[in-house]
């Protein structure tokens, strides 16, 4: 049985909504107009967004960074000096901002 690969970096506009895309190019398809644009330079392009713009750090931001960068739990978390426990507590909290100490560190 085939696995299917992970979603990188998972959004959409109401994830960040802080996020507004502009001069995407469109196509017709079975379900009507849909993004015809990459996949992956879409996903870091709105990484991109996430790190220079100064909204406070959620555990969406977390993870959908961690994804778009192909980290594990405990690649991402080993740099830091914490726990992959620690970076899933953060991510569970979807909402939730991180205190300054953690966004700092990550």
């Amino acid at each position: 049985m085939k696995k299917n690969k992970p979603a990188m970096g998972e959004f959409d506009e109401k994830t960040f909504n802080y996020i507004h895309l502009k001069c995407i190019p469109m196509k017709r398809s079975a379900k009507g107009l849909v993004m015809n644009f990459d996949r992956e330079k879409l996903a870091r392009l709105v990484a991109e967004a996430i790190v220079t713009n100064p909204v406070p750090l959620r555990g969406l931001e977390v993870k959908f960074l961690r994804q778009v960068m192909g980290l594990s739990l405990n690649k991402a978390a080993t740099p830091l000096g914490i726990t992959a426990s620690a970076i899933f507590y953060w991510e569970g909290a979807h909402e939730t901002r991180l205190t300054v100490m953690n966004e700092v560190a990550f």
